[in-house]
C-alpha cells in the first residue's frame, strides 16, 4: 500500500513539475551533444592530450584491478545518489 503512494506521490511530483524535468533533460542531452562535438572538433594533439588524460584516469583503477563496468557503475551510483540528496 505504501509502495502505491510512493508511486503516485512521485508520479503528481513529476506532472507538476513537468517543465523543469523537461529543461533539466534538455540540459542533460545537449551538453553531452556539445561536449562530444566540441572533442571530436578537437586538433589532432590536443584530442591525444584528451584521450591520454581519459586512459590515465582509468589506469589508475586498472592497477588496483578494478574492471571499467565497475567505474562506470560506481560513477553511476554516485552521481544518482547525490541526485536524490539536492532532490
Amino acid at each position: 500500500m505504501k509502495r502505491y503512494g510512493f508511486i503516485k506521490t512521485f508520479t503528481d511530483y513529476v506532472a507538476r513539475n513537468r517543465l523543469q524535468f523537461m529543461l533539466a533533460i534538455l540540459c542533460l542531452v545537449s551538453g553531452t551533444v556539445i561536449g562530444s562535438l566540441s572533442a571530436a572538433s578537437l586538433s589532432d594533439e590536443k584530442f591525444n592530450v584528451l584521450g591520454s588524460y581519459i586512459n590515465n584516469f582509468t589506469s589508475a583503477y586498472g592497477i588496483q584491478s578494478v574492471s571499467h563496468g565497475e567505474i562506470f557503475g560506481f560513477s553511476i551510483y554516485n552521481n544518482i545518489k547525490l541526485l536524490l540528496f539536492m532532490w
